[in-house]
């Protein structure tokens, strides 16, 4: 995996990053907390009709050695109407930070960890394409 096989070790520029999405309205990301056991961040609907979106959380642990660029840990789908806002709580477990090694067992990986959440992976085509996401390093 860690050859560049999948989206968390790729370092190729997609056309559309991994999990984004169009959508009829659009979206704002703020307040992003973070500790051992959750993880939350408020999203408002900043257009003019109801939409879904897929808020998704993202760890990135390449302050560690040999560790993938960025791993979704969770996401939840919320229907927002317009002007409407939520805060979307994460709740975190042992593998939220269990990786798996070359031959196939999960470790646990102690460290700290960058947190990232918004409509698409945090990638700089993601911001070309409009997505906004939050980090909390």
């Amino acid at each position: 995996m860690s050859h560049g096989r999948t989206c968390m070790y790729n370092k190729n520029v997609p056309l559309y990053p991994f999990g984004f999405g169009l959508s009829y309205t659009s979206f704002a990301y703020s307040d992003l907390t973070a500790d051992r056991n959750t993880v939350s961040v408020r999203v408002k609907n900043t257009g003019d009709r109801a939409g879904d979106e897929v808020v998704q959380l993202y760890f990135d642990s390449t302050c560690l050695d040999n560790q993938p660029m960025f791993r979704l840990v969770r996401f939840k789908r919320i229907t927002l109407a317009a002007g409407e806002e939520q805060t979307v709580v994460f709740d975190l477990d042992d593998r939220c930070f269990t990786l798996f090694s070359d031959e196939g067992k999960e470790i646990f990986v102690s460290g700290t960890y960058n947190v990232y959440a918004g409509g698409s992976l945090l990638m700089e085509r993601s911001l070309v394409l409009g997505t906004t996401p939050l980090c909390l390093e």
